[in-house]
């Protein structure tokens, strides 16, 4: 059969493998045949993929192997998501490696180490309930387990399981397992022997079995050293082993048995299955005949077939030696499976490429996964949520609007020379401009202008960075740009291409710049279909910004003018602060008499009790403004719901007009608890990211009680109940965001009227005169109280300790960022810092949940601090007794100068070397930190590193050396500067090595 032709883009790869170990990726890369990047990667990978590929060609197919970070499904799962981004078309994903067998499989077949499971489906045998006494059930509904293996998963695994396909898959095995094993370590891997094939009996442990050797393990517990030990070191009793049908009589045979295939059910889960014990209860219960620990991530996104070799029995007498042999093993099924797997072909048209009649029915053709792609490139995450979340405008108003005159002369394009299409809609904080422009946005959409591009985007003060810039502005117009019109589309694929071509490792984004003259040459086209743009919130992007936005918004509609192209803006804002263009179409909402008669509609439909006399006072009042009017007759509601129509009046006769004292007057009532209300007020003013409803429930309880956390009970506490507990603590002030994930101020005004004059400070005078500082140390110590009420070593399934403890993963990722920001203001980190040195355990108890929740494995506090940019937490924690620049730990960067590089501060980087940070210190994943600088491509630090001595021709890490770093990314300016170095021109001062530069 002649070999398929190479691919001529990502799209055309259908078969995926990924290994969770270097040892499996070893044995499969050995199975190629070809490798499609042997001269360079040529496919590259979409924008925010992080995960290493290897391509080439196996058993005539194109495959991509993808290199995992590490073990767990977390890990697998990250990576099959990055997978599918930057692979679209794979159709089949093997995930091959090693796993630990139960020794007597289904229908008692024997299993034996060296023998090959083939998945038929997977079950997460550690996701379910821990009840008191170790009690653990696990979670069994049709929602909580893994979906079966999909329809052309159980096609193939019944095709591979007739008496035919079975013998000549395990003959293609043999074959291979011995092709491959010659290729494998240094000099070729052997099967290990079958002395060392030891089962020994279920509750027999693996420890200190001589008396006084140990009291743990007398105990009946097994200690660290027992763990690291081997069964001979412990004199573990060979009488307790079990004999094996398969294995040869003769002692410690080296021809191996040939390995068999088993399919069946596969248990997975985070947890190392290491008792002979629990092995034998799980596998009874669920029917599994091996246990790994990556199939759950990668099981719902891809179609799936587990391969793994089998290296141990899944007991405490487990070790490392049969690895290599195991994972050749399962490389060598996965080729023999490949031989097996059918290529679907389409019927042969004229005029199309052999790569294009293999393509499946449903794959994208490669403009359009291009396309898809460069929209992911200008998406971010909530590009749409503040659309989302604002109140559907209330039954019969907002009508009016569209009956204006200066919105009939908006649409109509009417008198374009005095106003460029350019309306702008301006009111009072709370008047309801953004009720009023998505009403406006959809009426576009379904009737006046249905057939034109309507492109809307909505500030958002409160959200993530990109919410609330233009940038996000301009990304998310031009992403609903090139979505509805080709002609648009196609001239930014001209820019994207040129991007992937300028950055071939996917480290780039779009700038404001760019954009910006984009959608200035797009309005000076003629499109087929006239363009609408509508935005809202302009003052959300702050002072600074809103006049350069409206200046290019201006710009815009110029060039359509001159253009004759047919282009309209809707704009709104507040009336600060003041901004203008020279031509526009004004509305003021609170002026409007129609939105006066909206305000008298939604009092008739929502005020219990209502008179006349109370709506004409409400009227008079409300001066336009639609919020005060939805918080007063809640208010007024609540005092008639207690019973007496005089309180209604007494209360409205109180009120005032004014919003602000509004949200004043709420505040004031029924202060019984006001250190909960005040912290709930910090909370959604000063978290790092929108908090969610259970993780501020749970801040609160920390940071009013300081009691011990138990794990998260829903059939105790539910989600009505969380809510109510917010909404009283919060007096009413805060809202859940649509879909009701993350929590929010019912209107941003609450912001200013928190943060402006005083007013956080005069709820709470022990914020003193820096309200900002102290209420981020504060909620720092909510984190700090809440992670360290936890206990080492932790459970590493993330999902479990996220659903047991839903505030952790806030507290652990963001401690230090309040830690940061209260340093920055003004308040003192320094006993924190100093009480990290003094008690090592804090530290490592605050890094081991700092990397449960994060993708960075920090190796202590230090490494954290240097990878976040946190400078002035560094600055304080140098001056603290016991601090160590130079500290060395387990983890993926080693040192603090590497995590720096990692994070790409610069400043961290010199302040670090200025410390007497070791610019040679060798460790981490880079080996060292000009490896790190360079294969991150931050040419600027590899110039910082050289002037204070950095060793260029230093061995080791992953890529090597710096050069080969800089290579592998294709980093030609820091392959060049490295290039300067000359060991015989110049030597720095303070070189800690022999290395000579010239810069």
């Amino acid at each position: 059969m002649a070999h398929p032709e190479q691919p001529r883009s990502r799209a055309d790869f259908e078969i995926a493998i990924i290994c969770a170990l270097p040892t499996e990726a070893n044995a499969v890369e050995a199975a190629f045949d070809k490798y499609w990047d042997d001269d360079g990667d040529k496919y590259g990978k979409f924008t925010t993929d992080v995960n290493e590929y290897t391509t080439g060609l196996i058993s005539n197919h194109n495959v991509v192997l993808a290199h995992m970070p590490g073990m767990g499904k977390k890990n697998a799962a990250n990576v099959a998501a990055n997978f599918r981004s930057s692979f679209p078309g794979i159709k089949l994903a093997l995930l091959v490696g090693i796993c630990g067998g139960v020794p007597d499989g289904q229908d008692r077949a024997e299993i034996v180490l060296g023998d090959v499971i083939i998945s038929d489906g997977v079950v997460e045998f550690d996701f379910g309930r821990r009840f008191p006494g170790s009690h653990f059930i696990r979670k069994d509904t049709s929602t909580d387990n893994l979906s079966p293996p999909r329809a052309e998963i159980r096609a193939m695994l019944a095709k591979l399981q007739s008496q035919r396909n079975k013998k000549r898959l395990h003959d293609k095995l043999a074959v291979n397992i011995d092709a491959l094993c010659p290729k494998l370590g240094t000099g070729g891997i052997k099967y290990p022997g079958t002395g060392l094939d030891q089962l020994y009996q279920p509750a027999y442990r693996h420890q200190h079995h001589k008396t006084g050797d140990c009291e743990i393990c007398e105990g009946g517990s097994i200690c660290s050293a027992a763990q690291k030990a081997s069964c001979k070191q412990l004199g573990c009793d060979p009488t307790r082993l079990v004999a094996r049908k398969r294995l040869p009589v003769a002692k410690n045979a080296t021809r191996a048995p040939p390995p068999e295939i088993h399919f069946g059910r596969i248990a997975t889960g985070d947890t190392v299955m290491k008792s002979g014990e629990d092995r034998d209860i799980i596998a009874k219960e669920e029917g599994v005949i091996a246990f790994e620990m990556e199939s759950a991530g990668i099981w719902e996104t891809f179609p799936c077939l587990v391969i793994k070799g089998v290296c141990d029995y899944a007991d405490s007498h487990k070790n490392k030696l049969w690895q290599p042999y195991a994972a050749a093993a399962a490389a060598a099924c996965m080729k023999a499976l490949l031989d097996l797997w059918t290529v679907v072909d389409k019927p042969a048209n004229s005029g199309t490429t052999n790569m294009e009649r293999v393509r499946p029915a449903f794959l994208p053709m490669p403009r359009e996964i291009e396309k898809a792609d460069c929209g992911r490139s200008l998406s971010f995450r909530n590009i749409d949520a503040r659309h989302q979340d604002i109140s559907v405008a209330h039954r019969s108003t907002c009508k009016w609007f569209l009956e204006t005159k200066a919105f009939q002369q908006w649409r109509d394009h009417d008198d374009l020379p005095t106003n460029n299409g350019v309306l702008w809609i301006k009111g009072k904080p709370g008047a309801g401009k953004s009720t009023l422009m998505k009403y406006t946005l959809k009426q576009a959409r379904q009737a006046f202008f249905k057939g034109h591009v309507t492109a809307a985007y909505f500030f958002n003060a409160r959200g993530t960075d990109l919410e609330k810039t233009p940038l996000g502005m301009l990304r998310s117009l031009v992403y609903q740009l090139i979505d509805q019109d080709d002609d648009s589309c196609n001239r930014l694929l001209v820019l994207f291409r040129d991007k992937l071509k300028k950055h071939p490792q996917g480290q780039w984004d779009w700038r404001r710049g760019e954009l910006e003259e984009y959608l200035l040459l797009e309005a000076s086209r003629t499109h087929k279909k006239p363009i609408m743009f509508l935005i809202d919130a302009l003052d959300e992007c702050g002072e600074k910004e809103v006049q350069k936005v409206v200046s290019f918004l201006e710009a815009l509609s110029i060039e359509a003018v001159q253009a004759s192209a047919d282009l309209r803006i809707c704009l709104s804002s507040r009336h600060y602060p003041t901004v203008s263009m020279r031509k526009s179409l004004e509305l003021i909402v609170e002026q409007m008499q129609e939105h006066e008669e909206d305000i008298q509609t939604y009092i008739r439909d929502r005020l219990i009790g209502r008179t006349q006399e109370i709506e004409d006072q409400l009227l008079n009042k409300a001066s336009g403004i639609f919020m005060w009017v939805v918080l007063v007759v809640a208010m007024l509601n609540q005092a008639f719901s207690h019973g007496k129509l005089e309180a209604m009046q007494t209360l409205l006769k109180e009120l005032p007009p004014d919003l602000e004292q509004v949200f004043q007057t709420l505040l004031n009532r029924d202060m019984a608890n006001k250190d909960e209300t005040i912290l709930t007020l910090q909370w959604i003013l000063f978290c790092k990211r929108q908090i969610q409803p259970v993780e501020l429930f749970s801040a609160i309880l920390v940071g009013t009680t300081r009691q011990h956390l138990d794990p998260w009970d829903t059939s105790k506490i539910n989600s009505d109940t969380v809510s109510r507990r917010i909404i009283h603590s919060s007096k009413g002030l805060v809202e859940q965001r649509q879909g009701g994930t993350t929590l929010q101020f019912i209107h941003l005004s609450i912001n200013d009227f928190l943060l402006r004059n005083q007013r956080l400070r005069t709820l709470d005078p022990k914020l003193r005169d820096n309200p900002v500082g102290t209420s981020h140390d504060y909620l720092r110590r909510c984190c700090f109280a809440y992670v360290m009420s936890m206990k080492l070593p932790i459970q590493k399934d993330y999902h479990v300790v996220r659903r047991s403890y839903p505030f952790l993963p806030y507290a652990a990722k963001y401690i230090f960022y309040h830690a940061e920001t209260a340093q920055a203001s003004g308040v003192s980190q320094r006993k924190f810092l100093q009480a990290l040195l003094k008690q090592p355990e804090m530290d490592r108890i605050l890094t081991a949940f700092y990397r449960l929740f994060t993708d960075h494995r920090c190796g202590d506090v230090l490494q954290i601090l240097s990878l976040d940019g946190s400078i002035d937490l560094v600055r304080v924690f140098s001056s603290c007794k016991g601090f160590d620049v130079n500290s060395q730990h387990d983890g993926y960067y080693g040192n603090a100068l590497q995590a720096a590089i990692a994070g790409g501060h610069t400043k961290m980087v010199q302040l670090l070397l200025d410390l007497g940070a070791d610019v040679n210190a060798k460790g981490g994943k880079y080996g060292f930190a000009l490896q790190a600088a360079a294969w991150h491509g931050k040419k600027e630090i590899v110039r910082i590193l050289l002037r204070h001595g950095a060793n260029v021709h230093a061995q080791g890490g992953r890529y090597g050396n710096a050069r080969r770093a800089a290579e592998k990314v294709g980093s030609t300016s820091i392959m060049k500067l490295l290039d300067t170095v000359d060991d015989a021109k110049v030597k720095p001062k303070n070189a800690k090595s022999s290395s000579c530069v010239i810069l």
